[in-house]
């Protein structure tokens, strides 16, 4: 996890009810923040608020001012308690790499890793930040996977020193994969398959990760997202963005008898070009199994769990299930929860930060 440079606080609950931290993730387009409450009854969203970007998010995260305004603007506006802040580098600004390594007998793990990202990154490591998820091989021998994140120095400095001027106490920089894991887990809890897939639908990306005995083995960026797909459905019907994601979001990708004719030949056309903008994710899933198979001797995934903003379309994931040949589980971030917030469906990234201490 990016965060071995922060305090590692662990957060104990008190007797009756207790805040996780303010949860932080800078999205695309907007600041979404959340805060999770543990009381005896159960597990509740106490608060989640959304402010709009000014402009664009590499725009904000170059000016760290504006970052400290907008962040202040959404903590005095919101109802949360305490001052514990919890948030993930945005994905563009990380690197993800599973990475294969061996320790000689004087070298640490962080020694090995480092010397051979020292090797593979362009700029070598002078400006970036390096931190690794050991993951332990099934099939033994002396070769070792991690999955290592790297991130430029300056990007990460940005994000802090933003943080640290609000007067909130920073407990931990995580990346995007973390907290979809620990949201997953805590959704799907002993029923969680061994292998499986997260898929965490984007407006312009999809990011699959790679889960395996409860741990990361892998994650990836996908060029596939809803504005594609909407922008090919509008092209094809003639019909207005907005349009086309309101009859998206009503009647989905497949045709239903009790449907009237013109949401009929709608779906019909949406499927066809939904099905095809999927095949890059369909070859991507293909990877994934390979990948896990050669680490496990022969293993397979199980299940996909289906998160973000094309999840609830109708009929996705049955579509999805035909062509990834794989059984298909869409997950609602605030399922489970005794109280929760109707924009939260879409926040999964967010809400599996806020989960950090319940998690843990």
């Amino acid at each position: 996890m990016i965060k071995t440079w922060l305090p590692d606080i662990q957060f104990k609950l008190g007797e009756q009810s207790a805040y996780g931290p303010i949860a932080l993730e800078i999205a695309r387009d907007s600041l979404r923040l959340q805060q999770i409450k543990v009381s005896a009854e159960g597990v509740s969203c106490h608060e989640s608020l959304e402010l709009p970007l000014p402009g664009s998010r590499n725009a904000l995260l170059a000016e760290p001012a504006a970052l400290t305004t907008l962040l202040k603007q959404a903590l005095k506006q919101g109802r949360f308690s305490g001052r514990r802040l919890i948030t993930a580098l945005p994905a563009d600004k990380v690197r993800l790499h599973s990475l294969m390594y061996r320790c000689s007998p004087e070298e640490s793990d962080a020694e090995a890793i480092l010397k051979l990202m020292e090797e593979r990154l362009p700029n070598g490591l002078s400006d970036q930040i390096i931190d690794y998820i050991p993951v332990h091989r099934m099939q033994g021998g002396t070769e070792k996977l991690a999955l290592v994140a790297s991130a430029h120095r300056g990007d990460i400095h940005i994000i802090l020193d933003a943080l640290s001027t609000t007067g909130y106490r920073i407990d931990a920089l995580e990346i995007n994969p973390l907290a979809i894991l620990r949201l997953i887990q805590w959704q799907a809890g002993e029923s969680l398959h061994q292998h499986c897939l997260a898929l965490n639908f984007a407006e312009r990306n999809t990011y699959i990760s790679l889960i395996s005995n409860s741990q990361l083995l892998a994650d990836q960026r996908v060029d596939v997202g809803a504005s594609k797909i909407l922008s090919d459905i509008s092209e094809a019907l003639e019909v207005p963005v907005e349009r086309c994601r309101e009859w998206l979001n009503r009647y989905g990708v497949i045709a239903r008898e009790d449907y009237s004719e013109a949401a009929r030949e709608f779906c019909v056309v949406a499927g066809q070009i939904t099905q095809r903008c999927m095949m890059p994710l369909i070859d991507a899933i293909d990877k994934m199994n390979t990948f896990l198979a050669a680490e496990t001797r022969g293993a397979q995934c199980s299940i996909i769990y289906l998160l973000g903003s094309l999840s609830d379309w109708p009929g996705l994931a049955e579509l999805l299930e035909r062509a990834a040949d794989l059984p298909i589980h869409t997950l609602k971030p605030g399922d489970g929860m005794l109280q929760t917030d109707k924009d939260q469906a879409m926040w999964p990234v967010c809400t599996g930060l806020a989960l950090r201490d319940h998690a843990s």
